[in-house]
């Protein structure tokens, strides 16, 4: 093989072009390789049908909205606000018979103004508050995307279980159908397809999104609705979403009889007649709630019913908390790991220690818990596991979460000549301090 061969090998190309506009255009050009991977794909899994795939899909849809959607609400307000001081402002400034400046440090300006520029002021602010309501809409709109979004992971779900378990859902329901029906059909496949979509819908339009996971919980022998504070939030973001969309986002008796139906008290919930909002921080954690009810959903039937593929989807969950992770979603990152770890699966002792060795990087990486407490519940973490079977690796990753550098040389050696590669050492969230030294880097360079 040639030098100039063996380069384009082991390089790429990354092209950017910057438009007029200031946007960027970003392509890769990858090397040709006829080589068959190695490495197995669990989305292509047989075993699997559909669910790996799902459930990555899922986590990404989730990490979109953490990232994005909660911001774009917040910078509907912050355009909103400005837009109101600055026009209003700038026709005061205009319009002043006198300017009073203040000299405290409070920085007020005073502006003195004929009663007749009184309606013009008005105007400004009331075109201002267009801006404010159409911000307001805007969080009101994110709440039922993100609804919208479960919904349609709910139906691919359904459709993936109905491959899995056909009896589940077909069961009698042909009996809806009369000779008459039977006839446009060319195949017995066809008839199926048709019945088998006419059940989804069914099942989907015809209840609400509780009665559905008590549907799927008791078709396949799980409890969906275990978790309750979950549940409880889950079903108030539901009950929030109908009264924006059906009474203007005032607070009705049927929001608050469902509401209380799963554990609300009247102390919590809003008084009737009162409008509700959809801040910032509620859009947040709505995101969290509907993710893990369909996350969790996802893997408890997958494991109750595939068994032999358990261990997989213990990785595909280990995949979602490190997603998470390099989200800087430490909290999310922490239930997720947890999720895997209280699985009632078979789980072998490395499965149990990747999952500890995530939720303690969501320790680590919280900037809202303090540094002084932040070892010790590190610590606590790894003595549920069992840590006699040491690997170079996993030395590794317990000196970067225990923030001890000392060996740092020594033991990415070590880790590096047992396996770890290029890729790993910078894509793996536990080394993201670790590639800030040189004794770490030096080994990959």
């Amino acid at each position: 093989m040639n030098s100039e061969r063996q380069e384009h090998e082991n390089t790429f190309s990354l092209r950017v072009q910057r438009s007029e506009a200031g946007f960027y255009d970003i392509s890769f050009d990858l090397p040709d390789n006829d080589e068959e991977s190695s490495s197995v794909s669990l989305a292509s899994d047989p075993n699997t049908p559909g669910l790996y795939d799902l459930s990555q899909s899922w986590t990404s849809i989730a990490i979109g909205f953490f990232e994005t959607v909660p911001k774009l609400a917040f910078t509907g307000h912050y355009i909103a606000s400005m837009d109101l001081k600055e026009s209003v402002v700038a026709q005061a400034s205009e319009s002043a018979i006198k300017v009073i400046e203040s000299d405290d440090e409070n920085g007020v300006t005073e502006y003195i103004l004929n009663l007749r520029d009184l309606p013009l002021i008005n105007q400004k602010i009331g075109k201002s508050q267009h801006a404010t309501k159409g911000a307001i809409a805007m969080g009101r709109a994110t709440l039922g995307a993100l609804l919208s979004e479960y919904e349609a992971f709910l139906y691919q779900l359904l459709k993936i279980l109905a491959n899995i378990r056909p009896e589940k859902f077909l069961s009698g329901s042909e009996k809806n159908y009369s000779l008459d029906d039977l006839s446009r059909f060319s195949s017995i496949e066809e008839f199926r397809e048709e019945a088998l979509e006419k059940r989804l819908i069914d099942i989907l339009q015809g209840n609400t999104h509780t009665a559905t996971l008590d549907w799927l919980g008791k078709n396949f022998d799980v409890n969906l609705l275990s978790d309750e504070r979950i549940i409880k939030e889950f079903v108030e973001i539901c009950q929030r979403r109908h009264l924006l969309t059906h009474s203007g986002g005032v607070v009705n008796r049927r929001y608050r009889n469902v509401c209380s139906k799963f554990g609300w008290t009247n102390e919590e919930l809003p008084a009737l007649g009162t409008e509700i909002k959809v801040g910032r921080q509620y859009l947040r954690r709505a995101t969290a709630r509907i993710y893990q009810v369909g996350f969790y959903s996802l893997h408890m039937i997958w494991q109750k019913h595939l068994p032999d593929t358990c261990d997989k989807s213990l990785g595909c969950i280990l995949a979602a908390s490190h997603d998470f992770l390099e989200a800087d979603l430490t909290k999310m990152a922490r239930r997720i790991a947890d999720f895997g770890l209280n699985t009632r699966g078979p789980r072998s002792h490395k499965r149990t220690l990747y999952l500890s060795i995530n939720k303690a990087q969501g320790i680590l990486y919280d900037e809202g818990i303090p540094e002084e407490e932040k070892q010790g519940k590190i610590e606590d973490i790894l003595s549920r596991c069992d840590l006699s079977l040491k690997t170079p690796l996993v030395e590794l990753v317990l000196a970067c979460l225990r923030r001890d550098f000392k060996d740092l040389d020594m033991l990415t050696g070590a880790a590096k000549s047992a396996g770890l590669s290029y890729s790993y050492a910078y894509t793996w969230s536990i080394f993201r301090e670790a590639r800030d030294l040189k004794e770490f880097n030096k080994h990959f360079s």
